[in-house]
């Protein structure tokens, strides 16, 4: 193996630039040296690492011509990643020990800085690490944060300090630095509510995109999925999941909740042990983890028990994995997290030199929550950093005019999704719906009809989806979803 030059990698890496990769490819390119992530903390799910921390580190490409102590991050097709990220310095506000699998948390053993909270959330994916070096000459270095909201508005002095330690290393305060070169805020609408990826498919395929419904669901296929993955089979690699009995496993986890005949089963630890021991004599499950499915299993409501029966054979292997963050936030809890959000940015004297904000909504966003985020987000910049000229917004986006949302759109470009869901072609993009039932925002437009809402507010013409009703044909779904045709 030969490395290719830096302007050949430099080439191929901005030709591929999407949503996923924007930033690696920002930083080799010298473009950006400081990143920031303010990190969700929904309790559900694990994050890609490393957790909250201050850290020193090389994005570039790996020396694939060095032997590899482990077997190399697989990305997309099977295909060795072109960038990889290596740790260089720093560390996390926390020290960390073993990942209690039936609990879905790492052990936190102390806190290494002093004061800063704790994450909710402290589970977090290092499989993406890469073992072999990188090659020198197609390396770039940069600083690395990963802080949370809560971290950030601690008490005074921990949370003011870390603030101040923020804006420092983004050089975005005037008052700090006179040179103060730009920083680009970039928002992904994931931040405020997000499905696990793996689970939206199947929450979307069976039709359970209300809140209520969706929650139920991942508050016991988050779990599971954790306790299959991380625990179960590592732990049983040469017995329950062996060539032989790797297919009776999956159907007796399947069976748990359930007796032969079709009734409710609360199985304990010790009978879900003897169930797998029926399947293979010298399986050794680790007991916490027998109990962790068991308190599963019995806690499982009528409505989950349902859902758990509703899933299809080919369903089964996206719940069985590692699953990434999820919770469908209510619009009430997006607009108070989008609140404390401004109590961090309007500490920020000079504003961003550019605004990025990405839907999410290919895997992620849930429908529900997708326009009043989008709307809340666009308001707080525009109220945060306002434009000459322009007259001040309220406060509460429910209280905004048609004027008002003018405004909030006015220099606002929508730019199609470089990585459209399967089978779709990127189209244009437009501003989402108004998130509201209400006349005030446009005029004489019936609060109840949407499309009469979007066809005053934007002059787009709008199309109802037609879906199939069981008792009446078909019918429209007005106040859920439309087609809209520029």
């Amino acid at each position: 193996w030969k490395p290719p030059t830096r302007n050949a990698l430099i080439e191929r890496v901005s030709s591929q630039v999407d949503l996923a990769n924007f930033q690696p490819s920002a930083i080799l390119q010298g473009l950006v040296d400081t990143v920031v992530w303010l990190r969700s903390d929904f309790p559900l799910g694990q994050y890609n690492g490393p957790p909250p921390g201050h850290y020193r580190r090389i994005v570039g490409m790996p020396d694939y011509s060095v032997p590899a102590s482990e077997p190399d991050p697989i990305v997309g097709d099977g295909a060795r990643p072109l960038l990889a990220f290596f740790e260089v310095s720093g560390g996390s506000f926390s020290t960390y020990g073993q990942t209690i699998v039936h609990e879905s948390r790492k052990q936190v053993l102390q806190p290494i800085e002093g004061g800063i909270p704790i994450e909710r959330n402290t589970l977090w994916d290092s499989s993406w690490e890469c073992k072999r070096p990188p090659v020198k000459d197609l390396s770039a270095s940069f600083d690395h944060s990963v802080v949370t909201l809560d971290q950030l508005l601690a008490p005074s002095p921990v949370g003011h300090a870390l603030l101040d330690k923020v804006r420092s290393l983004l050089r975005a305060d005037a008052d700090v630095d006179e040179n103060t070169t730009g920083w680009i805020l970039d928002i992904d609408l994931d931040f405020f509510a997000s499905y696990s990826p793996l689970l939206a498919f199947l929450i979307r395929k069976h039709g359970w995109l209300a809140s209520s419904d969706a929650e139920a669901f991942a508050a016991w296929a988050v779990p599971l999925g954790q306790m299959c993955s991380q625990g179960l089979e590592p732990s049983t690699q040469q017995t329950l999941f062996s060539t032989d009995c790797q297919a009776a496993t999956v159907r007796q986890l399947v069976r748990l909740p359930f007796t032969q005949d079709g009734r409710y089963a609360y199985p304990s630890a010790a009978v879900i042990l003897q169930f797998f021991r029926d399947i293979s004599s010298t399986c050794e499950i680790p007991e916490d983890l027998l109990s962790g499915l068991s308190r599963l299993i019995c806690g499982l409501t009528e409505q989950q028990r349902l859902q758990w029966a509703l899933l299809h054979a080919d369903d089964w292997w996206w719940v069985m994995q590692a699953q990434g963050p999820h919770h469908y936030s209510s619009p009430e809890e997006i607009t108070a997290q989008v609140g404390r959000l401004e109590q961090v940015l309007c500490l920020f004297s000079v504003p961003p030199s550019l605004v990025t904000i990405a839907r999410s909504m290919d895997m992620y966003m849930p429908e529900g929550a997708s326009d009043i985020a989008e709307w809340e987000v666009l308001l707080l910049l525009r109220r945060l950093w306002p434009a000459t000229g322009v007259p001040e917004l309220p406060t509460r986006l429910s209280a905004c005019t048609r004027a008002d949302a003018e405004s909030i759109l006015r220099h606002v470009t929508f730019f199609p999704t470089s990585r459209p869901l399967p089978g779709q072609q990127p189209g244009p993009l437009f501003a989402r719906p108004w998130p509201f039932d209400s006349a005030l925002v446009f005029g004489a437009a019936s609060p109840t009809d949407p499309a009469a809402v979007c066809e005053e507010a934007f002059g787009l013409e709008v199309i109802p989806l037609w879906v199939p009703d069981r008792a009446f044909g078909c019918r429209p779904l007005p106040d859920i979803c439309y087609e809209l045709v520029d």
